[in-house]
């Protein structure tokens, strides 16, 4: 047999087809060209004294008290009253009542309460609370006018009402001590908490005073104690004082180290009657009699 010959297949190379880069067009993005705009030409700020002289009185007002806050050997005032009765002519209540402190204390010129009153009496009428809290005050103690407690009460509740928190205060001694009119006291007591509420420090405490010597309706030394406390880190050393007795008729000799920090930091608050005293002095009177309101 015949052998036949193998053939081999050539091998056909396939040709590479090379893609052909397609170049994507470049859009040139029109150029807007922006309207030049004119800058706007500020006007200068005016100078306090410029808008006071051209009628402007709250700058009046901000320009007396600049010159009330200079320190005590640079104040004048005779110009501060001059700038605060502008203020007041010029309707703002806040010149008003910083013009009559100035004639109730006799600075810068006479003294005079009749004036300080008229100029209270103006100030609370344009809805000042602080114009309506010293009226108030003045009927109260009887200074410069005739003393009338109705009139006085009034006068706080209108100061509470523009949320001054002093005047609340006044207002709940009023209402606990029946000055001017009915005796309450939960009344008072609800108007010493809008005054703590208002971070008033005596008012704090005098809700305190209301718990821990029952006339909130109920006696209740720990409340007491969370109003004392409250007071005392408003910075009130009496509270302080009244904090460390209710603690210890709460807790006794366990918490001694409490009650003297307490102690210590009323002393140096200025209450005076807890230098003197410590842990050890009120175990042996029993904690020290409680104190009134403020």
């Amino acid at each position: 047999h015949r052998e036949k010959p193998i053939r081999e297949k050539p091998i056909r190379e396939k040709p590479i087809r090379e893609k052909p880069i397609r170049e994507k067009p470049i859009r040139e993005k029109p150029i807007r060209e922006k309207p030049i705009r004119e800058k706007s030409v500020r006007r200068p700020r005016l100078s306090l004294s410029h808008r006071c002289r051209h009628g402007r009185g709250y700058a009046c007002y901000r320009l007396g008290r600049k010159e009330v806050r200079k320190k005590h050997w640079a104040i004048d005032f005779r110009v501060a009253r001059r700038f605060f009765r502008k203020a007041c002519r010029l309707h703002v209540a806040k010149g008003c009542t910083a013009l009559a402190f100035l004639w109730l204390r006799g600075k810068g010129g006479l003294r005079s309460s009749f004036r300080a009153r008229r100029l209270f009496w103006e100030a609370c009428h344009h809805n000042d609370a602080v114009a309506c809290r010293e009226l108030g005050w003045m009927y109260h103690k009887g200074r410069g006018v005739r003393r009338n407690t109705r009139l006085a009460r009034s006068y706080y509740k209108r100061a509470c009402r523009y949320r001054d928190s002093t005047g609340c205060n006044f207002l709940g001694l009023m209402y606990r001590q029946g000055l001017g009119g009915a005796h309450s006291h939960s009344r008072a007591l609800r108007f010493y908490r809008k005054a703590c509420r208002m971070k008033n420090n005596v008012g704090c405490f005098n809700v305190g005073v209301m718990y821990g010597k029952g006339w909130s309706g109920f006696q209740s030394t720990t409340r007491a104690y969370r109003f004392y406390q409250k007071s005392c880190w408003m910075r009130f050393g009496r509270a302080c004082y009244s904090a460390a007795q209710a603690l210890w008729k709460l807790r006794g000799k366990r918490v001694c180290r409490k009650i003297n920090r307490l102690l210590r930091r009323a002393c140096r608050l200025k209450f005076k009657s807890a230098c003197r005293k410590s842990c050890a002095s009120f175990r042996k009177r029993g904690g020290g009699t409680w104190l009134d309101d403020f």
